[in-house]
């Protein structure tokens, strides 16, 4: 097979990355563009946005705890080291949300990327 950039399925059903599922191929699913319209990006944001902020305030929570309890109820070094905590446990708990958010179907459509051909 020529490497066109596009993976297909292999004998086990599995696919490389930046291959739509195999269902798709199995049922020759039409390709179809969604309008960009407020439902839709809404609907993304928040499936973003509920993961983001539910980790999050689990995650500083737990941090808050340990803080406390390290700093020996110094509230000052605890504020400290929890901003900076928080902004170094955001960038991996955004990253983790976004990729869940755009693995799920919104208005029972997925989101895929394709890469187009350079002309």
């Amino acid at each position: 097979m020529a490497n066109d950039g596009y993976d297909s399925p292999s004998d086990d059903g599995s696919t490389g990355n930046d291959a739509p599922p195999p269902e798709y191929y199995a049922n020759n699913a039409p390709q179809t563009d969604a309008e960009n319209s407020i439902a839709m990006v809404l609907s993304v944001w928040w499936s973003f946005t509920w993961r983001f902020v539910a980790l999050f305030l689990v995650v500083s929570f737990v941090v808050g705890m340990i803080l406390a309890l390290a700093t020996g109820g110094d509230v000052a070094a605890a504020e400290r080291w929890g901003s900076i905590i928080s902004v170094i446990a955001g960038i991996p708990i955004g990253i983790w949300s976004i990729g869940k958010a755009l693995s799920v179907k919104h208005k029972g459509l997925n989101i895929v990327f394709i890469r187009k051909p350079v002309e």
